[in-house]
């Protein structure tokens, strides 16, 4: 069905194209032109004049005239009457890159990770041909392109105008530094992916150190990941070794994959930094870990990343390396109930069978309502044990109009997960303010996030996930406190 444009619209495009014509008479770049803003919003369009949205797009025609195979066309400026022919109030951003999942949403998250604003967007995908040495040779309208041609994104972002030459070097040093992410990602997803169906394989021989259960069901729990319930940004092997009385996680050359790609480091530094006993948790018997790493993502999507590591055991049952995926669980991983979910659906049934309510009890309809509706990542990350107490306690509380603290300490000593549950009609951004300064102070935190839950409960829920200095805990009394 073809779209229905206003006249505004399509006035307003006719005199870009007029101007164009003007500017550069040869039909590909006409062509070139209205493929360029076939799907910029109506109101996008119309706060430009038709001259600035026509110079912006020569700009970015000439400047992707060359790209050799593989290369990111990139630049960040701005554009001068004596050195460009034009000028603008915004300090213009232009790419071209092979079009690829992730490109547009990481860009936006590198610019808004530093506090820019973004006033124009737009990014045409383009089908065309290059020769040997890059150079566009033909221009093909939708999806005609035929083999010989290539699939392009070609990005022109308008943003807060910045006037310092070092500030423009080191935007564009990190937006070249995360296209190369999802370029190493793109490439290396299928790769990952298959290291599930390979670690399933290799983990059937740890069934006589952790059990027919303990592996069936974090066989199951991989498979469910690589089934899109996550996205694999990375992957690494470690070898654990013991080198003048410490233990050090070694990487094994060749294996980083996507954002773990070989980067000539030997062993893992974000283990290094552990305590030496912490660093002994990497020696207790069990299937994996699940929980967030201590660097944010790069890639698709704001946050921390999401980190899966698989351990390895020698042939006399000890630990001896770990397998590493790094990514971020879906949307999907967030809205399924977690009785469907393998690992989880485990936690929930022992928890339900643990609390002994009888089964057609209102407690026992409340248990199970929190569980579903507990923070997802809590979940994943807490033991059975912590989930337990947290829950029977939440339990206990039967909306009662009383604030509650459940604090739990993450396995490494990063951060404090602190569920916070309070009379909803005493909740506001002012109070959450308030609490949040106060868990930082107690907890020596350095930075803090939160997340609010409400619903038709009389208590509402925030979540505040206080990162802290690894290990250098402070004393605190969580009763005060509350």
């Amino acid at each position: 069905m073809q779209r229905a444009y206003s006249q505004d619209r399509i006035r307003h495009l006719d005199k870009i194209t007029a101007l164009a014509k003007q500017h550069d008479p040869s039909p590909t770049f006409t062509s070139f032109l209205q493929q360029y803003y076939h799907d910029i919003a109506e109101e996008d369009l119309l706060q430009f004049t038709p001259q600035h949205l026509c110079s912006a797009a020569h700009s970015h025609w000439e400047f992707g005239q060359k790209r050799p195979a593989g290369d990111i066309k990139l630049r960040v400026f701005n554009p001068t009457v004596k050195h460009d022919g034009w000028k603008s109030q915004h300090t213009l951003i232009e790419m071209v890159n092979g079009d690829m999942p992730f490109l547009l949403d990481t860009t936006i998250m590198t610019l808004t990770r530093s506090g820019i604003g973004i006033h124009l967007t737009v990014h045409p995908i383009l089908y065309l041909a290059r020769d040997q040495q890059g150079a566009i040779t033909r221009l093909d309208r939708g999806d005609a392109a035929h083999e010989s041609g290539v699939v392009e994104s070609w990005m022109h972002l308008e943003i807060d105008h910045q006037s310092d030459a070092a500030t423009l070097k080191k935007l564009e040093d990190e937006l070249r530094a995360a296209m190369n992410d999802v370029r190493a990602t793109v490439d290396d997803w299928h790769v990952i992916r298959d290291k599930v169906g390979e670690i399933c394989a290799a983990t059937d021989a740890y069934r006589a150190v952790l059990g027919d259960a303990v592996v069936d069901e974090g066989q199951r729990f991989l498979e469910w990941l690589a089934n899109n319930h996550f996205t694999f940004l990375g992957f690494r092997e470690y070898q654990l070794v013991e080198e003048n009385g410490e233990d050090l996680l070694r990487i094994v050359p060749g294996s980083g994959l996507g954002i773990l790609r070989d980067s000539g480091a030997k062993v893992s530094q974000s283990f290094m930094v552990l305590p030496k006993d912490v660093r002994q948790r990497a020696r207790t018997r069990e299937f994996m870990i699940v929980t967030k790493a201590n660097s944010v993502a790069t890639v698709h999507r704001p946050g921390y990343l999401d980190y899966v590591g698989i351990k390895r055991y020698d042939q006399e049952g000890n630990v001896s390396g770990e397998w590493r995926f790094l990514g971020l669980f879906t949307s999907t991983a967030y809205s399924r109930s977690p009785r469907d979910i393998p690992v989880l659906r485990q936690k929930v049934k022992e928890i339900l069978q643990r609390s002994q309510l009888p089964s057609s009890s209102h407690d026992l309809k409340a248990l199970l309502h929190i569980l579903e509706t507990f923070p997802r990542d809590e979940l994943f990350q807490s033991t059975t044990d912590e989930l337990f107490t947290a829950a029977m306690g939440i339990v206990h509380l039967q909306e009662r109009a009383r604030v509650r603290l459940f604090i739990r300490r993450d396995s490494f000593g990063r951060f404090f997960s602190c569920l916070v549950y309070m009379p909803r009609d005493r909740y506001n951004s002012q109070v959450r303010a308030k609490i949040q300064n106060l868990l930082l102070t107690a907890l020596n935190g350095k930075s803090a996030e939160h997340d609010v839950f409400l619903s038709e409960s009389a208590l509402a829920r925030i979540q505040f996930i206080v990162h802290t200095t690894p290990w250098k805990l402070p004393k605190f009394e969580s009763a005060a406190l509350e």
